[in-house]
């Protein structure tokens, strides 16, 4: 999906002022399960995974003063949505990463112009 196409999808969803970062998002796994499919398979069973994840749905940011609204969009719709908790008001300008219920979430890019 392109970031335009993403950006009209979400344009209800975002307040005047808002920013919007491009998402990767990758289960985050213990240090044991991490070192086994290291050792096994050298990462590739957690990176297909992700991958196979990535490719079903994409993941964006929209950022402001007060929240942070993770978006999921598939087949050109918005499929879920949830606000940040423990939202910084730095991370409008500045996000980088977030954890939520064992899943991580990356900035890959800032898309809103």
């Amino acid at each position: 999906m392109k970031n335009h196409d993403a950006l009209q999808i979400m344009s209800a969803l975002r307040p005047p002022g808002s920013v919007v970062y491009s998402l990767t998002r990758s289960k985050r796994r213990s240090f044991f399960r991490e070192l086994l499919d290291n050792v096994i398979s050298d990462g590739a069973l957690g990176s297909v995974a992700d991958v196979m994840d990535s490719m079903k749905a994409a993941h964006y940011l929209i950022a402001t003063q007060d929240a942070g609204t993770i978006v999921s969009l598939r087949d050109g719709q918005v499929n879920a949505s949830f606000d940040l908790p423990d939202w910084r008001p730095e991370w409008r300008e500045s996000f980088t990463k977030a954890t939520v219920d064992d899943i991580l979430y990356r900035k890959v890019a800032r898309i809103d112009g």
